[in-house]
C-alpha cells in the first residue's frame, strides 16, 4: 500500500551513492578510477533516486489512493527503489572485497619501507573508496534511469485532466473523524461505570463545593474503542450540568491550530459566531466567558440459526464497540447462513463497509505516528494474529531489519525500548500474558497486513502455498515441507523464522523442510539448495529456532554476498572452512564460506569447535563491517595464530564483543578424540585485541590471572560498559583510565578474594574513572575485602549493586 519501507531502502542507497559520488569527484584522477561516461550514468541514478525517495515519502502521507494508474506507478517505483538499491549495495560489496583484498596485500609483504609505501596506497583506496565501478552494474543503472523516465512519460501523457470529465475524491480520513457532543444511539450499553467514574472525577466535593482538583482528564485508546461515545455520554449528562454553568464541546482535528481551536471553543460556549483573528483577542474573550466560573469542556433480532454464528464475529471484534456496530449495521438484513460465516472467516477489511467506517478510526491513530514508528509497526504482521512477542525478540527484528535510528553513538536496544514504549502509548500495541510478552489486538494486526501490501509474507503452511514472485520480507511458521515450495522468490531481502512462543520442541525450521544427509546417526539435515539459490538478494536471516535442529548450511551460502544480518537466536553456530557439509559433525550449524561475507554487519553467535574436523576463527578475518560480534568456546583454539587470524583490531565498526572461553562436550564424527592441546587463555585473550571503537566488551569464563596490556588502556576511549562473568581468575584487571566508562559488573568470579586500588590504577596518581554511573559485583563467594577506594574517586557513580557476596566483611570507608 505505501512506500515506506521501499522509501527507507532508496535512502540509504542514495546517501551511499552521494557520498561515493562527492568523494569520487575530489578524488585525483587515475587508472582506478571510473571512467567519466560511468560516473555520469550513477549521477543520473542518483538524481532519480531522490526524486523517486521524494515521491515515495508523499505516497505515505497521502497513502489512501483509489486510481487504478497511481496504484500501479507506485508499485513500479517501489520496484525500481530495490533495483536502485540493489545495484549501490553491490558497488558497496565491490569496495569492501577490494578493501579486503588490500589489507590482505599488504599483510604479505615484509615490514620493509616497501610495505609501509603500499600500506599507505590501501589506507588511501579505503578512505576514498575510489574502484572501478563493474560494466554490468553501470549497465543496470542506466536500463533503471530509462524505466523512470518512461514511468514519468507515461504518468504525463496517459492521466485524467480536469476536462476529461468530473472527478470523484475519496474523502480524506481526517475530514470523517470530526465529532460533536450530540449522541444519536438511542440506547448504549457497557459504559455505565466508566460514565459514573468519570463523572465522579470531575465532581469531586471539597467542603460541599466543586474543589476541581482535576483540570484535565484523558481518555485513552485504541481507535474504535469508544472514546468519543464515552465523553459524549459525560458531556450530556444531568449531574454535570447541574454544577458547570459554562461547557463546550470542541473537535480539534489532526491540523492542530490554537486560534481555531480558541475560535471554536468561544463559539461554543457563547452560541455565537466569533470574529477575533487574532490570539491574544482569542485568549482575552474566552478568559472573560469562563472566568470564576465552573466550566466543562469537552439493533434489531436475530434469527436462531444465526445466533452463534453471531457470538463468534462478536469475539473476533475483541471488544471494539465501531468493529461490532458496523459489522451488525451490515448483516442486519442478512439472513443467509453463509453470508455470516464469510465474515467471521475473512478479514475484515476484506467487506467494503467495515473498510469505510473502522478503518479510519484505526487509521488515524497511525497517520498520527512519526514514519520511523510506521515501519516498526507494520513490520509486525510478519507475525501471526495472537503472537505473543518477547521484547528482546521484537526489538531484534528491529535492529536485523535497520529500522532503529541511530547515529554511532546511540544504543539501539535503547531505541528499540523507546519505539516499544511509545506503540504502548498508542494503545498500537498490549501487554500479552505476561507482563514480558506483548500482543497486537486481532484488527490491528489485520491493520499492519492491509498497510503492509504485497511487500510482506507470511507461509504459514498451507498445502497450496505459492510464493508471491515479488514479496521482499517473508517469515516462516509451522511446519511446511519441500513440495510446498518451488524455490524462494529472486525478490526476497528478509527471512524470519518464527516460533510460537512456549513451544520449545518446535523446530527453527520444520525438519520436513530439509533433506536428510543419509548419516542418519549424526541426525543431520541439510537445507535444500533451491531454497536459496535464487535469494542472492537477501540482507537479513534470522532463524530464531536452532534449539532442537542440527542443520548444515552448504558452501552456496557465500553467494548471499549483499548479506548484512545473520542471526541464529543465540545459539551456538559451529563453523567449518570449506569442508564437505556431510563429512562434519556439528552443534548446531556449519557455515561454509562465510568469510566471503564481507558486507555482514551482525552474526549472532559463534562457537569455536574442538574437534578435528571444525573450524578456527580465520574465516572471521575479512569480515570488517561486522558491528556485533559474540565468539563462544575460545578454550578450543589450538594455537594463537588462529586467534590473530581473526583480525579484530581490524573491526572498526564493531560496537558490541562477547567473548566466552566455556567449552561443550563434543564427538568427532572422524572417529578421533578432539585434540586437548590448551593455549594460555591470557595470550589468546592478548590476540583478539579489538578496535579501539569498541563500546561494550563481556568477557566470559576467563581463568587466568594476567590480563592482556590492552584491556583498560586509554585508547579505548569510547569503551562504556564492561562484565567480566566467571572463571577461575584469582585477580581482576587493572582497568587504569577508561574516560568513558559508566558500567561496570562482575559476576560469579568465585575465584577474587581481595580487590584492592590496583583494579582501577596501576601507579600513584593515575587517574579515575570520571564516567563511571554503575558499579555492580554479585556472586563473588570467596570475596572477603575491598580496599584502597579514596574520596572523589568515582565522581558520577550513582549506583553501587553488592549481591550474594557473603563473606564481605566491610565496605571501603569514604570520608
Amino acid at each position: 500500500m505505501s512506500g515506506l519501507f521501499a522509501s527507507l531502502s532508496v535512502g540509504r542507497a542514495w546517501e551511499k551513492l552521494s557520498s561515493f559520488l562527492r568523494v569520487s569527484s575530489s578524488a585525483p584522477s587515475s587508472s582506478s578510477a571510473s571512467p567519466e561516461d560511468d560516473l555520469e550514468d550513477l549521477r543520473k541514478l542518483e538524481r532519480t533516486m531522490r526524486r523517486i525517495r521524494a515521491t515515495l515519502h508523499d505516497a505515505e502521507e497521502h497513502w489512501n489512493i483509489r486510481e487504478e494508474s497511481a496504484k500501479l506507478r507506485l508499485k513500479e517505483l517501489k520496484d525500481l527503489a530495490y533495483d536502485m538499491e540493489d545495484v549501490v549495495d553491490e558497488y558497496e560489496y565491490e569496495v569492501n572485497r577490494c578493501e579486503v583484498l588490500a589489507l590482505d596485500r599488504s599483510a604479505s609483504i615484509p615490514n620493509t619501507g616497501k610495505r609501509k609505501h603500499q600500506e599507505v596506497e590501501d589506507c588511501n583506496l579505503m578512505d576514498t573508496g575510489v574502484v572501478a565501478v563493474p560494466h554490468d552494474l553501470v549497465l543496470r543503472a542506466r536500463k533503471i534511469t530509462e524505466r523512470f523516465n518512461e514511468i514519468v512519460h507515461y504518468s504525463e501523457h496517459l492521466s485524467l485532466s480536469e476536462n476529461d470529465g468530473e472527478r470523484r475524491f475519496a474523502p480524506d480520513i481526517r475530514s470523517l473523524r470530526h465529532t460533536s457532543s450530540v449522541i444519536f444511539e438511542k440506547s448504549i450499553l457497557g459504559r455505565d461505570q466508566d460514565k459514573d467514574k468519570i463523572i465522579d472525577k470531575l465532581l469531586s466535593v471539597e467542603g460541599g463545593n466543586v474543589g476541581n482538583p482535576v483540570s484535565v482528564m484523558a481518555i485513552v485508546g485504541m481507535g474504535g474503542l469508544g472514546k468519543t461515545t464515552l465523553a459524549q455520554l459525560v458531556y450530556n449528562n444531568p449531574r454535570l450540568k447541574q454544577c458547570f454553568e459554562k461547557y463546550a464541546w470542541v473537535c480539534v482535528s489532526e491540523h492542530f491550530d490554537v486560534n481555531t481551536i480558541t475560535r471554536n471553543t468561544i463559539t461554543s460556549l457563547t452560541s455565537v459566531q466569533c470574529a477575533y483573528t487574532e490570539l491574544a483577542d482569542l485568549q482575552m474573550k474566552l478568559a472573560n466567558e469562563i472566568i470564576k466560573q465552573p466550566l466543562l469542556l469537552s439493533k434489531s433480532d436475530i434469527p436462531t440459526n444465526l445466533r452463534n454464528i453471531g457470538k463468534c464475529i462478536v469475539q473476533k471484534c475483541k471488544g471494539l464497540p465501531l468493529a461490532i456496530k458496523t459489522l451488525g449495521s451490515m448483516l442486519r438484513y442478512e439472513t443467509d447462513k453463509r453470508r455470516w460465516e464469510d465474515v467471521l472467516e475473512n478479514d475484515l477489511w476484506d467487506f467494503e463497509q467495515p473498510r469505510n467506517e473502522v478503518l479510519p478510526a484505526l487509521e488515524l491513530s497511525y497517520k498520527n505516528m512519526p514514519v520511523y514508528l510506521r515501519r516498526c509497526f507494520i513490520s509486525m504482521c510478519l507475525y501471526p494474529k495472537a503472537y505473543q512477542f518477547e521484547q528482546h525478540k521484537l526489538l531484534n527484528m528491529w535492529k536485523l531489519l535497520d529500522l532503529l535510528r541511530c547515529d554511532g553513538n546511540d544504543d539501539e536496544d535503547a531505541i528499540g525500548r523507546q519505539y516499544l514504549n511509545e506503540l504502548i502509548q498508542r494503545s498500537m500495541l498490549q501487554i500479552g500474558l505476561s507482563r514480558t510478552l506483548y500482543c497486537l489486538h486481532d484488527l490491528i494486526h489485520d491493520l499492519t497486513c492491509f498497510l503492509a501490501g504485497e511487500e510482506f509474507y507470511r507461509l504459514d503452511g498451507d498445502p497450496l502455498t505459492e510464493i508471491p514472485e515479488n514479496i521482499r520480507y517473508m517469515s516462516i511458521h509451522k511446519y511446511i515441507t519441500a513440495a510446498d515450495i518451488s524455490v524462494f522468490p529472486h525478490s526476497l531481502r528478509a527471512i524470519i523464522v518464527v516460533r510460537e512462543f512456549g513451544y520449545v520442541n518446535q523446530t527453527m525450521f520444520p525438519e520436513a523442510l530439509f533433506s536428510k544427509t543419509g548419516l542418519e546417526i549424526m541426525n543431520q539435515t541439510i537445507v535444500p539448495e533451491a531454497l536459496f539459490s535464487n535469494c542472492k538478494k537477501l540482507r537479513f536471516l534470522n532463524l530464531e529456532n536452532s534449539r532442537s535442529l542440527q542443520m548444515v548450511l552448504p558452501n552456496y551460502m557465500g553467494n548471499l554476498k549483499l548479506l548484512r544480518h545473520l542471526s541464529f537466536g543465540g545459539e551456538p553456530i559451529t563453523m567449518s572452512l570449506q569442508l564437505d557439509p556431510l563429512a562434519v559433525h556439528i552443534k548446531n550449524l556449519i557455515l561454509s564460506g562465510i568469510g566471503q561475507l564481507v558486507s555482514l554487519r551482525t552474526i549472532s553467535y559463534i562457537y569455536i569447535s574442538g574437534s578435528h574436523c571444525g573450524f578456527s576463527t580465520r574465516e572471521l578475518r575479512n569480515i570488517n563491517k561486522v558491528r556485533e560480534l559474540r565468539i563462544g568456546g575460545l578454550s578450543n583454539i589450538r594455537h594463537v595464530k588462529y586467534a590473530h587470524e581473526a583480525q579484530l583490531q581490524r573491526k572498526k565498526y564493531l560496537q558490541s564483543l562477547k567473548l566466552s572461553f566455556s567449552v561443550l562436550k563434543e564427538k568427532c564424527p572422524c572417529g578421533l578424540q578432539p585434540e586437548t592441546v590448551r593455549i594460555p587463555q591470557d595470550q589468546l585473550l592478548e590476540s583478539l585485541r579489538p578496535h579501539h571503537n569498541l563500546r561494550e566488551l563481556k568477557i566470559i569464563s576467563y581463568d587466568s590471572s594476567i590480563y592482556p596490556a590492552w584491556l583498560g588502556d586509554p585508547s579505548f576511549y569510547m569503551l562504556t560498559t564492561i562484565h567480566l562473568i566467571g572463571g577461575r581468575s584469582k585477580h581482576l584487571p587493572v582497568l587504569r583510565g577508561l574516560p568513558s566508562l559508566k558500567y561496570f559488573h562482575v559476576h560469579g568470579m568465585d575465584s577474587v578474594e581481595n580487590i584492592g586500588s590496583e583494579i582501577f590504577r596501576q601507579f600513584p596518581g593515575d587517574k579515575y574513572f570520571p564516567s563511571l554511573t554503575n558499579l555492580e559485583f554479585r556472586s563473588m563467594l570467596e570475596w572477603s575485602e575491598w580496599s584502597g577506594v579514596d574520596a572523589g574517586e568515582h565522581p558520577c557513580l550513582n549506583e553501587l549493586s553488592i549481591l550474594f557476596c557473603e563473606k564481605l566483611r566491610s565496605l571501603p570507608l569514604v570520608s
